[in-house]
């Protein structure tokens, strides 16, 4: 809002104001604009709010004063740290409400056909020669499962299946060592692509048969 603003007089009154007891300040009746001297500031009552006058061409503009800007912008940031702290206390609250729920459960029972698993290359390779069933070697990829103490019987029987079919199929110990369903060269550790692939290193990679030759002089 810009507004033309009236000469001012020698005494830095605007030329048309003039005294007003009511108001301690000077009246301009033609516009309805009130002049405060000491705050060298216009006001008009119809809009409540203050001008200032431009130093050289006069024009009146709205009046921001900086005390109340600084305040207003206290309070603002006064605002937004209350509510950004009455979050903070309303998730510190959920999660302890939730934590409550949580303890007053019952405890869990465990899981009657929880598993531990036990991954590497691993599991029975020692031979019957020295007292011991053999089972299938499990890969880096492949997951043994060991059974509860309270499943050893299961476990039992489950062996002795898997030692029926061994002798039912037998293999070579160079095939077991290879699982060309996975693609994957248990005893080197390493995993193919392609079968043709697969088939070659264990054929032809000198990797293979230094690693083939120390497996067989540990058994």
């Amino acid at each position: 809002m810009a507004h033309k603003g009236p000469k001012r007089t020698a005494f830095g009154v605007p030329e048309g104001f003039y005294p007003d007891k009511e108001s301690g300040m000077y009246f301009n009746e033609a516009s309805g604009y009130y002049f405060n001297p000491d705050r060298k500031l216009y006001y008009h009552p119809s809009t409540q709010g203050w001008y200032q006058a431009d130093p050289i061409t006069g024009q009146l503009s709205d009046f921001i004063d900086p005390v109340a800007a600084a305040a207003e912008a206290a309070e603002i940031a006064a605002a937004a740290a209350a509510a950004t702290a009455a979050a903070a206390a309303a998730a510190a609250a959920a999660a302890a409400e939730a934590e409550a729920v949580r303890a007053a459960l019952p405890p869990k029972p465990l899981d009657e056909d929880r598993q531990k698993v036990v991954v590497g290359l691993g599991m029975g390779l020692k031979g019957k020669a020295k007292g011991v069933a053999k089972k299938p070697v499990v890969g880096l990829f492949k997951q043994a499962v060991v059974a509860l103490p309270d499943e050893a019987e299961a476990e039992a029987e489950a062996a002795a299946a898997a030692e029926e079919a061994a002798a039912a199929a037998p293999k070579k110990e160079e095939e077991v060592l290879v699982d060309w369903d996975q693609l994957v060269c248990q005893l080197c550790k390493r995993k193919f692509k392609e079968r043709a692939i697969l088939q070659k290193h264990v054929d032809e990679s000198e990797l293979h048969r230094t690693n083939l030759a120390s497996w067989y002089a540990t058994q």
